[in-house]
């Protein structure tokens, strides 16, 4: 039963190093990215949006989106992008984020940018595992590829996380 699980564990790891090499493999590629049509912020991001507040309920963390509002404006996102960042920072959330504390999700908008912050406090447990930070460097460059930005903090307590694209004219 213990090997079972250990090679469980394996397996696990070895998919998510193939995932974080397939990422960077898209997020590095010189090829020209298509953006899909613009649509209203909701729109783009909002099933995204979701999806990952139905995961992080079904692992027990308290989501609070209090803070989401939806503006009438647009943006232009790759879809195929869009949906490799969200797994990732959920995945994220999952590994490294306290179910003490609620994770909150804010839109934003500022000077024609808009976005997404998401905050958790560290799991005190989760805080010593080793993470080479890979998948956050592919979501700075899925990111920067569509023409947005990626931003984070850390001081080791709270992780504080935005996304945040140009509005479409």
């Amino acid at each position: 039963r213990v090997a079972t699980v250990a090679s469980m564990m394996a397996h696990l790891e070895i998919k998510e190093l193939t995932d974080q090499l397939f990422d960077f493999s898209i997020a590095s590629s010189e090829e020209e990215l298509e953006m899909d049509e613009s649509t209203v912020v909701e729109f783009a991001i909002g099933d995204y949006m979701a999806e990952m507040y139905s995961i992080l309920g079904n692992n027990d963390f308290f989501v609070d989106i209090s803070k989401i509002k939806w503006q009438t404006v647009k943006i232009a996102v790759n879809n195929s992008l869009l949906g490799r960042i969200f797994n990732n920072l959920t995945s994220n959330i999952c590994k490294y984020a306290d179910k003490e504390y609620p994770i909150t999700i804010r839109t934003m908008y500022k000077n024609e940018i808009c976005g997404i912050e998401i905050m958790n406090n560290i799991s005190l447990q989760k805080k010593l595992l080793d993470s080479a930070g890979i998948g956050l460097k592919n979501v700075d460059m899925m990111m920067k590829r569509m023409g947005g930005k990626m931003e984070y903090t850390d001081d080791g307590n709270i992780y504080e996380n935005s996304e945040s694209m140009a509005y479409w004219k």
